[in-house]
């Protein structure tokens, strides 16, 4: 049930948790109540430029109803995000503590969309049921 990226654990010494609150977090999104797709990024947003990224990464911490994998990627020196592997489970809670801030979201229907570039189709699935399937050219001369 619990999935945690490189975080903190219960038994912390005080010396090294008070390190993750000098990050200066100061944003997490999604923010407390938002509901969002199943593929939507965790964005954290440090005070000021981290110059430690790999400690700064270390703070992040990430609960779901199941075990997920993910990739950080720093989009500037204050900006950090983490992109699930897959996708989020569907209609799920997700809380994100990172630099001693604290959020829940949560995420609606799993509505995915394919591209099939050799059918040339674009294809909507909702929980997994297909709705609607479109032709596309997806770059097809003509």
């Amino acid at each position: 049930m619990l999935t945690a990226l490189v975080a903190p654990s219960a038994g912390t010494p005080v010396a090294a948790a008070a390190a993750t609150e000098a990050f200066g977090v100061i944003r997490v999104l999604p923010g407390p109540g938002e509901v969002v797709g199943v593929a939507h990024p965790v964005v954290v947003q440090f005070m000021a430029p981290v110059v430690n990224r790999t400690a700064a990464e270390g703070t992040v911490a990430i609960t779901a109803s199941q075990s997920m994998t993910g990739e950080f990627t720093w989009l500037d020196a204050t900006t950090l995000e983490w992109k699930p592997a897959g996708y989020w489970p569907a209609y799920d809670r997700i809380e994100v503590r990172a630099g001693g801030l604290k959020t829940e979201f949560s995420t609606g229907a799993a509505v995915v969309g394919i591209a099939d570039i050799d059918a040339h189709t674009f294809t909507v699935e909702v929980d997994g049921e297909v709705v609607r399937e479109m032709p596309a050219s997806l770059g097809k001369p003509g």
